[in-house]
Formats: structure tokens, sequence, C-alpha cells
């Protein structure tokens, strides 16, 4: 591998020294294919890189045999959560935390909050905090490097502890019996994409309104 990074990086002296107006010359060629160890170690990593993910082939061996996989605490739970073809991972961790307080307290034998409940207000508040943002730089270009920062993601699915005790603290709870799981909630791509474009389409309808009137726009 450290002879193939070397490899490269005389690939790229050349084009630097033979190319200097841009253009691929045959005397740049011709220094690349002199300059390359057509020997066994190399024919050996172009075998491996070309059949092999590149990541995979980087891994460092040495340091996986020291990682450590041993927990100092387990939470006892009485069956697993799926969060499915989602970014919802936080938010499954976040309530499986809590989810043994419930089945202890009650004496349950098993027990599972709705994610698909919480997940709504995620996504509730997410595209709240898009248009918001979208109002407060409406006098913004729209090239504007934050603007197209907004534009570019609107929303997903995503997301972090802190944002868990925010929504759970003004939503509450409820058990998955109260708001059960749909296919949507649980393949998020295709609802997500429609998101986007839909909060697109409103960030461009706001960014053209005349009015500057803060509360006139959130009407909108």
């Amino acid at each position: 591998m450290k002879q193939l990074l070397t490899f490269l990086l005389i690939v790229l002296f050349a084009v630097m020294a033979f190319a200097n107006d841009g253009t691929v010359t045959t005397k740049m060629l011709k220094e690349i294919r002199t300059s390359f160890q057509d020997d066994a170690y190399t024919k050996a990593t172009q075998n491996a890189i070309s059949n092999n993910r590149i990541d995979e082939l980087a891994l460092n061996r040495s340091k996986v045999q020291h990682i450590d996989k041993h927990f100092s605490y387990q939470i006892d739970i009485p069956s697993i959560t799926d969060q499915e073809s989602t970014g919802r991972c936080w938010l499954f961790t976040s309530l499986n935390v809590l989810r043994p307080k419930i089945v202890e307290k009650y004496n349950l034998k098993d027990f599972e909050f709705s994610q698909n409940y919480l997940f709504f207000w995620d996504q509730f508040e997410k595209a709240n905090l898009f248009l918001e943002n979208i109002i407060a730089t409406k006098d913004k270009d729209i090239n504007d490097e934050y603007v197209r920062f907004l534009l570019r993601g609107p929303i997903g699915d995503g997301g972090v502890w802190n944002m868990f005790p925010g929504i759970a603290e003004k939503y509450g709870f409820v058990p998955k019996e109260v708001m059960k799981e749909t296919y949507h909630g649980a393949h998020t791509r295709d609802m997500r994409g429609i998101l986007k474009t839909k909060l697109r389409t409103q960030a461009m309808d706001l960014r053209q309104m005349k009015t500057g009137n803060v509360k006139k726009l959130r009407k909108a």
C-alpha cells in the first residue's frame, strides 16, 4: 500500500512538472510509464485493489486486535428493536435505555415505546426549523453558502442524543400499541425525498414573497 501511494504521488508530481498549461503531453505520459515499477509487489497490489474495497484493504489488523469489546454495564431488555431501513438509531437507542425501567416498574414481560410517534414529531420540528431558517435568511442571495447548505439538506432522519430530550420533554412518550410502525416510518428514503422536495418548494415561495414581516411569512 505504501508503494501504491508513492506511485500516485509520482503521477501527481509528473502532472505538475510537465503540464503547466493543463494538458496531458506525450512527454508527461512517458515519464509516468517509465516511473512505474512493474514488479511482483505492484502486481499483487493491483490485483488486491481491483477486486476488493479500499477501506477493507487499508484495515490495520493490529489495531483491530486491541479493540475492547467488553462492556462495563449491560442493560437487560426482554427483546430487541429494529430500526429497519432508517437513520433512527439515535431514537431507538434513547428509548431502549428507558424500556427496562418501565418493564421493572410495572412488572411486564415485554414493553416497547412507539419510535414512530417521536419520529413524527422529530420530522415536524425539523421541517419547522428549516422554514424558520429560510425566513431568517430570506434576504440573502440564493447562492449564499449558508442558504445553499439549508437547501441541500432540508430534512433528515438522523440525530444525536440532545435531540431526543428535546422532543421527549415536549411531546412525551406513548407505547408502541398506540402508534405502531408504518412502511414509510420504517423505510424513510422515499418519504424523505418527498419532504425535501416539498420543503424546498415552500422555501422558494417564502423567498419570493415581497413582504419582510416575519409574522406574515410564518402564516404563509
